[in-house]
């Protein structure tokens, strides 16, 4: 599995790891969706791709993945 998400976390898209960073900092659906000016429906389409391609069980285990592969910093978070 660990080579598994290694190279699935390569395919990740831009967006994708936006919103993992926005999913982090505690933001909701809607949230996210504002601010990145997208629809909730558009916000979870991608958080549905985040989940298949981490092989996440939910937004906090992918949150958990991100930043336990790396994916996301939490320096990177401005929090």
């Amino acid at each position: 599995m660990e080579n598994n998400i290694k190279q699935k976390m390569e395919i990740l898209t831009e967006q994708e790891i936006n919103i993992l960073k926005l999913i982090l900092m505690g933001y909701t659906t809607t949230q996210i969706g504002k601010m990145l000016y997208i629809s909730q429906h558009t916000v979870k389409v991608h958080v549905s791709a985040i989940l298949r391609k981490l092989e996440a069980r939910n937004r906090a285990h992918a949150a958990f993945i991100a930043l336990d592969k790396g994916i996301i910093n939490l320096k990177s978070l401005h929090i």
